[in-house]
This record gives structure tokens, C-alpha cells and sequence, in this order.
């Protein structure tokens, strides 16, 4: 039992790994286009996975607070706009790529 077990936390680590990996890709990016364009490629070869959801959702959660502790609010604007459209917060960002990769996977 405890070798299944130790292989369950391989098999998991792995993937959260290649979800960390896969988000500071996508935050690399630098523009939007390009970023939706990996988000397309990324689900295209199946990497928009448990692993990389768990991983998004954890950083997500991290902004939140953060946001929360330095005051920023967590709610978006009547336009629909959190921040600055120049200047675009972590938060922002994040929850970006969550909504493209939300809408990638539900497309197949």
C-alpha cells in the first residue's frame, strides 16, 4: 500500500510541476495575443490538465490575498475591468488566463 501511495505523490508532483511550468510560460508571453495562442497550443497537446488547474487556482487564491492585504479590491469595475487596463495586476492576469483556458477546454 505504501508504494501505491509513494507513486500517487510521484504522479502528482510531476503534474504540478508541468502546471507551474506551464503558467510561468503562459506569464512570459508578454502580450495577449501570444498568450492566447499558447493557451490554444497548450490544449491542443492536452497540458491544460488537473495539474495546471490546481496550480492556477492556488495562485489565484495567493493574488486574492495579497490583493486584500494591500487594500486593492478583489471586485471588478462596472466595466467589467479590475486595475488599471495599462497596468494590468497579477490578479488580472490570472484570472485571464483561467477564463482563456476555461474557454480552450471547453471548446473540445
Amino acid at each position: 500500500m505504501e508504494i501505491v501511495g509513494n507513486a500517487l505523490v510521484d504522479i502528482m508532483d510531476e503534474q504540478l510541476v508541468a502546471g507551474k511550468d506551464l503558467l510561468k510560460a503562459f506569464l512570459e508571453c508578454g502580450e495577449i495575443r501570444k498568450l492566447d495562442g499558447s493557451i490554444g497550443k497548450a490544449n491542443k497537446e492536452n497540458k491544460l490538465d488537473m495539474g495546471f488547474f490546481t496550480v492556477l487556482s492556488m495562485n489565484i487564491r495567493d493574488a486574492t490575498l495579497e490583493a486584500q492585504e494591500s487594500g486593492k479590491t478583489t471586485l471588478a469595475s462596472p466595466e467589467g475591468q479590475m486595475g488599471s487596463g495599462d497596468n494590468p495586476g497579477r490578479l488580472q492576469i490570472l484570472q485571464h488566463i483561467y477564463t482563456r483556458c476555461q474557454e480552450e477546454v471547453e471548446k473540445m
